[in-house]
């Protein structure tokens, strides 16, 4: 190994090779150490050389990528690098050598990276109607099922998900879950209103080959109740009453409220109770979430509809909304 100082500055001819060569004399073991360990496609990743007895800032350190010499990120105190993943299931391979202040080999360490990727999916076992398309949202004391969804390949092959370990974190509490194929967690959020959940999970293959990690944070919701107009030939209307709604049309108005996120399989599992004009009123017998209306013999006026819905076991807040009708 030859060694050129020039303008105090170390320029390394072969030094990598050199420095493994040599490495089984050197008193003080390195190593690297990824952030994140199994990087993304296209996701920036930083390796930084650990060793705590050492002096970084006084050790010259010479990087190579892909046993590429790398000058550009090598040099006096320059203990860390920042590099880009590759493509999915695609390996880097990161050397360094470290030289010593005084001179003399201080250590050479070496770390494959490998690229995976993993999807977190969650969703609450809460009502939404048939027609909703969007996630059923968590509100207290509702169960959320949190789905983990890895692609990780290893040696050109892609490993199946049941191969795969999975530990789960709730919170504070580390490992609540572990096993082979445990790829959904499955809590019940508290009942405390303004609480929280922090979900991690780290997914890795028996051999321990990559390891990549999702973080999650679910933050529940209150319960909602929209109302809707409907006509018996047109059904319910796609877009929601407004809190204001001026109307000359005088005769049988018909209402539909639709719930959302209430801890229950089927609306019938909720209780409602409709006001108008500041008086009580039920729903149909069959239908109590549906309300008809006669408004022909009412002079012009601001009249209110309310509608506020339980679930029966009265274990979170109602929803409520208000709609106020100007009957011209």
């Amino acid at each position: 190994m030859r060694i050129v100082v020039k303008l105090g500055v170390l320029v390394w001819a072969g030094l990598i090779p050199g420095l493994l060569a040599h490495a089984q004399f050197l008193p003080e073991p390195l190593a690297l150490v990824a952030s994140p360990t199994s990087p993304s496609p296209g996701e920036a990743f930083v390796v930084e050389v650990s060793a705590p007895a050492m002096d970084k800032n006084a050790s010259y350190f010479s990087w190579a990528v892909d046993r590429k010499s790398r000058s550009d990120l090598s040099g006096l105190g320059k203990s860390s690098i920042s590099l880009v993943a590759g493509e999915l299931g695609s390996d880097t391979r990161i050397d360094v050598g470290v030289l010593r202040a005084g001179g003399g080999i201080a250590g050479t360490a070496t770390l494959t990276i490998r690229t995976a990727d993993l999807t977190l999916y969650w969703y609450a076992e809460t009502y939404t109607p048939r027609w909703y398309k969007g996630r059923a949202l968590a509100v207290q004391n509702s169960v959320v099922n949190v789905v983990a969804i890895p692609n990780i390949i290893i040696r050109g092959r892609a490993a199946r998900p049941e191969n795969l370990i999975y530990r789960w974190s709730l919170d504070d509490e580390d490992n609540v879950l572990v096993g082979a194929g445990k790829d959904i967690f499955r809590i019940r959020t508290s009942d405390l209103p303004k609480s929280s959940h922090y979900i991690k999970v780290a997914v890795e293959d028996v051999n321990k080959i990559v390891r990549k990690e999702g973080i999650v944070n679910i933050v529940p919701v209150l319960p909602r109740t929209i109302i809707y107009s409907s006509s018996p030939l047109g059904g319910i209307e796609s877009r929601h009453a407004p809190m204001f709604l001026a109307t000359g049309k005088r005769g049988i108005l018909d209402w539909v409220a639709e719930s959302f996120f209430f801890p229950v399989s089927s609306r019938k599992n909720l209780s409602y109770r409709w006001t108008v004009g500041g008086g009580a009123v039920g729903g149909t017998p069959e239908n109590p979430y549906f309300l008809t209306i006669d408004t022909g013999a009412k002079p012009a006026t601001l009249l209110p509809i309310t509608i506020s819905v339980n679930d029966k076991d009265d274990l979170i807040p109602s929803a409520y909304k208000l709609l106020t009708l100007l009957l011209q």
